[in-house]
């Protein structure tokens, strides 16, 4: 037997899901549409909060606060559920959990100690839905443990039903409702049977576009021991140690499970543990009694810590997905929009989001570390800086090397555009080498008539000319090869101006009619 009984448990079973990222304040609106219809009217289901519970600001930094609750870009959008709807389904009566054989007792606490049911929306594309519900009445650990095993299941099959308790003894009573009536039809009905796998749905039904990450609940859990026991004792730490254990991992009864925890004993009244799929606090009355809530302060106060490291590694773990989508993209021009948007997003979430302390009180410090360690934050983020850093690597690499062929290419390109414009170039050559044959010949002619040269001596030259000249100007041109010291170009063409001259002088002294 069991040595040491709870006098309470609270658990809030938290669902974690991805959204459209910026869809923040269309998701808001669509949440804000959903009715609940009761005897008078039709209520609004989710309210958006401007100011948060105090308990869930109290000794917190500014920007913490402002990074949870304060719909800002790069911050949180913060709703729950009308008091006065979370009243009709619950209010304070007594709920009966069932599930096979066994049954417990538990209640959805709406005030004091709870938030109720609340919903918190980053503005990163992750999103959080939590559900406090309470339990009594504990035969032994077991109890516990199945409470939280039970309630945190993700398949219909497996989830525990929950009803207000139906008034067998009164035959005046309604009916219970069907059970499959709709969801609306059954909540807030004594004898209406439902699970939280459909009130999930329900409650987030306006998000069609949600992706879901785990199917399970996530759980974060205050047991709460009289003032006997103390966390700083061995003894009483080794008997709890496996019911610590069971807690945080959200293992069932008989599950042989894992004594490795991330844990810490805070105080001799808190010991407190991580893990992937929750966080556990055995906490127990101080002593002597003080007026000090110390359930309230752990269920909320110190729940602001776990929460801000859930939404880190969500959004951490959003980051990373995307990274892996546009590794898949390289080379396109879609990937450097969402290379340079993963860029923006890890910077404002470094700046708004990433804290090295949230709180000027050390042990909410030291809570916050003990959480990040559990559920490995500080690594993500390592690996998301990593990661980011070989993409933009991969990236220059393969930049380089595209543009060190676009630089091959254009260098071909234009070895071949100069290869053509030099055979073009010793094509014009050729009929240089021509022209100027043809001019000699004509300017031959010109002169002889002008300057009346004899006939042998004006037909020898129109004969003669264009061969000379001919010859001289290949001479000079060259066309048959490429030219690699430009002056010896100029000489045949000078000899040749000289032999005009020369020709001329002959003519005019010697054969002139």
């Amino acid at each position: 037997m069991e040595k040491y009984l709870p006098r309470e448990q609270h658990s809030r079973f938290l669902y974690p899901f991805w959204l459209e990222r910026d869809s923040v304040n269309a998701t808001l609106a669509s949440l804000q549409q959903l009715k609940f219809s009761s005897r008078n009217n039709n209520k609004q289901i989710w309210e958006q909060v401007d100011t948060p519970s105090g308990v869930y600001r109290q000794e917190m930094l500014e920007r913490v606060t402002q990074f949870l609750f304060f719909g800002n870009v790069g911050s949180c959008s913060y709703l729950r559920v009308n008091k006065e709807v979370a009243n009709i389904w619950f209010g304070k009566e007594v709920i009966e959990l069932k599930s096979g054989s066994d049954s417990l007792v538990t209640q959805l606490k709406t005030e004091d100690k709870s938030g109720g049911i609340e919903l918190f929306l980053s503005h990163f594309g992750v999103g959080i839905l939590s559900i406090t519900l309470s339990a009594s009445q504990f035969e032994n650990y077991n109890t516990l443990k199945q409470f939280n095993y039970r309630l945190s299941q993700g398949r219909e099959q497996l989830a525990p039903q929950l009803a207000l308790a139906y008034p067998q003894n009164n035959p005046h009573a309604p009916p219970p409702p069907a059970t499959d009536a709709p969801l609306t039809d059954r909540l807030g009905k004594r004898g209406g049977v439902f699970n939280l796998i459909e009130l999930r749905e329900f409650l987030l039904s306006p998000l069609p576009n949600l992706r879901v990450l785990q199917k399970q609940f996530s759980v974060y859990t205050v047991v709460h021991f009289d003032k006997q026991v103390d966390f700083s004792q061995a003894e009483i730490r080794d008997e709890l140690q496996p019911l610590l254990a069971a807690l945080t991992h959200v293992e069932e009864a008989n599950h042989p499970g894992s004594l490795e925890l991330v844990n810490q004993v805070l105080n001799p009244c808190h010991w407190a543990a991580v893990g992937t799929l929750g966080m556990a606090n055995l906490t127990a009355e101080q002593k002597p009694m003080q007026k000090f809530n110390r359930v309230s302060s752990v269920l909320n106060k110190y729940f602001i810590p776990y929460l801000s490291s859930y939404l880190q590694r969500l959004i951490l773990q959003r980051i990373l997905n995307e990274a892996s989508i546009v590794v898949q993209q390289k080379g396109t021009v879609k990937n450097q929009t969402e290379l340079q948007q993963l860029h923006n997003d890890t910077l404002d979430f470094t700046v708004t989001g990433y804290f090295t302390e949230i709180s000027s009180r050390e042990v909410l410090n030291q809570v916050y570390r003990l959480v990040q360690q559990g559920l490995r934050v500080p690594a993500s983020f390592e690996m998301v800086q990593n990661t980011l850093h070989r993409i933009d690597v991969n990236n220059n690499s393969l930049s380089q090397k595209e543009m060190s062929q676009n630089l091959q290419a254009v260098a071909k390109e234009m070895n071949h555009n100069v290869n053509t414009v030099m055979e073009m170039h010793r094509k014009m050559e050729w009929l240089e080498v021509f022209f100027v044959s043809f001019y000699a010949m004509q300017l031959s002619q010109i002169l002889s008539s002008s300057f009346r040269f004899a006939e042998i001596y004006s037909s020898w030259s129109v004969v003669s000319w264009p061969f000379i000249a001919g010859f001289m100007a290949f001479l000079g041109l060259q066309p048959h090869r490429q030219k690699e010291n430009k002056f010896d170009i100029y000489w045949p063409f000078l000899l040749l101006v000289i032999m005009i001259i020369a020709w001329f002088a002959v003519g005019y002294y010697f054969f002139q009619s």
